[in-house]
């Protein structure tokens, strides 16, 4: 026993193992490295916990000692080979690995954060930028952008997003500027005109009837301009509040376009009205809008006319559409100011009156009413031949 218990000191040695034990079938103790009875009794289950329990290999961990190996050869040998190793080396090595970890873990956070914080520093720049430009955009300076430089992928887009936001902004208060200076200016003649005749009444008109009847005459008409200038703007305010409504029925248009013309023909006796007009054209409108509609156009077209008075008015419609056609032969639009002439108070002619040139709010009037039932308006001009304007709108809306 002595010499098969240095033979297994040997091999224990050579192993790096802590003890060695060989037992019997019926686990009794034939021979171990150490003498006596072992201190390691790997089969005492009693000793057993949760974690031997799913790692029967760990055993008596509270001794310091592990089951590293365990051999049951054939049981007509009859005998079993247990091996224990020390935890103290199994955990010095784990421990150097643990700290090698822990270095390379710190590091790696270390280089995590500090390469987090330049990114992060860079990318939040241009949000920086976006919040210092943002505070000083105001209504004197509408003008103002937002730099896109440094700035990558969604947040440029964002960038070029506010950006065009801002120019659409500035557009609408830029022509909001236009509109109330434009606004004042139609309305300073009139109110001029009423005080002065109403101070000239009050001078030495009481008693003078030529000057009495020409300054309550005056004051009518002035007073009537301004009636007609305050309905269209509140038609203008109405339909940027989108607070239009459209009162749809069915209407022979055929009936109401001869309405007009009439009207038309009673006030300038003087033009001539080529006319074409389709007999029972029935379509889904709000009589008055188109109606309102009808003048506009033909006002427009006897005011632009020239020498040559005459114009002509066509009506005809298709299988989904009415198209009502005005043509004058008057002083034309060029070019430049063609895609403007809907625009409000624009007028193309600068130097006329709101007597022979109105204020400029009829063709935006006309497109609103246009849209407002789902139709297309066109118009083709040229320089001193004339204008033709063509409206299409849906039979049935």
């Amino acid at each position: 026993m002595d010499e098969l218990r240095f033979e297994l000191l040997a091999l224990s040695e050579d192993q790096g193992a802590s003890e060695i034990l060989i037992f019997s079938t019926d686990d009794q103790l034939i021979v171990s490295t150490s003498y006596g009875q072992s201190i390691v009794n790997y089969f005492e289950d009693s000793q057993r916990n949760i974690i031997t329990s799913f790692f029967p290999q760990i055993t008596k961990l509270d001794q310091g000692y592990f089951t590293d190996i365990y051999i049951e050869t054939d049981t007509a040998s009859g005998f079993k080979v247990v091996i224990y190793y020390s935890l103290a080396t199994v955990f010095g090595t784990y421990l150097f690995i643990v700290k090698l970890l822990a270095w390379i873990l710190g590091g790696g956070l270390i280089l995590v954060v500090l390469i987090g914080f330049s990114r992060t520093e860079q990318m939040l720049r241009p949000i920086s930028e976006v919040t210092k430009t943002a505070k000083q955009i105001n209504g004197d300076n509408l003008n103002l952008r937002i730099g896109d430089q440094g700035a990558q992928f969604e947040l440029c887009e964002l960038i070029d997003t506010i950006n065009q936001m801002m120019d659409r902004i500035q557009a609408s208060y830029d022509k909001q500027k236009r509109f109330v200076s434009d606004v004042s200016h139609e309305l300073r003649t009139p109110i001029a005109v009423i005080s002065g005749y109403g101070s000239m009444l009050n001078r030495w008109g009481k008693k003078d009837p030529e000057v009495l009847d020409e300054s309550i005459e005056a004051i009518i008409n002035e007073a009537k301009n301004m009636n007609d200038l305050v309905e269209k703007l509140l038609f203008l305010a109405r339909h940027d509040n989108d607070n239009i409504t459209y009162e749809i029925a069915s209407v022979n248009v055929s009936e109401l376009c001869a309405e007009v013309i009439k009207e038309t023909t009673l006030v300038h006796t003087d033009f001539k009205v080529n006319l074409d007009i389709q007999k029972n054209v029935i379509a889904q409108i709000d009589e008055m809008r188109i109606k309102q509609l009808f003048r506009i156009l033909i006002d427009n077209a006897i005011k632009y006319s020239s020498d040559r008075k005459e114009i002509d008015l066509a009506l005809t419609k298709d299988s989904s559409e009415f198209i009502f056609k005005v043509t004058d032969y008057g002083v034309g639009i060029s070019k430049e100011n063609l895609p403007n002439i809907f625009d409000r108070f624009f007028r193309t002619d600068s130097s006329r009156t709101k007597t022979t040139g109105g204020y400029g709010l009829g063709l935006a009037i006309a497109k609103i009413i246009v849209l407002g039932h789902k139709g297309k308006i066109h118009v083709k001009s040229k320089i001193k031949e004339g204008t033709e304007i063509s409206v299409r709108i849906p039979l049935n809306n």
